[in-house]
């Protein structure tokens, strides 16, 4: 990969760890953690995946609280590791794993763009898992980050 495609894929690290904080922020509010259960309920009524709507009714409704507040840690966490290039490759895989789990808890609550496109290929979600996919398999981290520093050439986590 070449110099400058390094540089700008570090950059796409950089505002991708930046839009995630930003999106973190009000999930670790009390509105967004008092109400989290409302919306669990609302994914999981009529999800089109009975074995994640059993997941999203046996798991994650019961310990809400628990959930909002670790998806919010979560989300800032893979923003700062994303930001500092510090084990982004780990956190890119985080974060492919929670943009893949949003997709399919909100899959049934939009409409599809046109008829017989699945709701899974909601724009925003797919545009973002595949940047993380990208930012992953390009080792961002080791240009402009803690990665390169710290981790050499050898780990795919940096």
């Amino acid at each position: 990969m070449s110099e400058s495609m390094k540089r700008w894929l570090a950059v796409v690290r950089i505002v991708t760890g930046a839009l995630f904080i930003n999106n973190a922020l009000p999930k670790l509010a009390a509105p967004y953690l008092l109400h989290f259960h409302q919306e669990v309920a609302a994914w999981a009524k009529d999800n089109p995946f009975p074995w994640f709507k059993a997941f999203l009714q046996q798991v994650i409704l019961p310990h809400s609280q628990t959930a909002a507040l670790s998806i919010g840690v979560a989300e800032f966490l893979v923003g700062v590791c994303l930001l500092a290039g510090f084990l982004s490759g780990l956190a890119a895989l985080i974060g492919t794993v929670h943009g893949v789990a949003m997709m399919l808890a909100t899959s049934h609550l939009t409409h599809a763009p046109a008829p017989g496109i699945s709701h899974v290929l909601d724009a925003n979600n797919v545009f973002a898992v595949l940047v993380l996919i990208l930012l992953f398999a390009g080792r961002a981290g080791r240009t402009w980050g803690f990665g390169a520093k710290l981790g050499g050439s050898r780990s795919i986590l940096w």
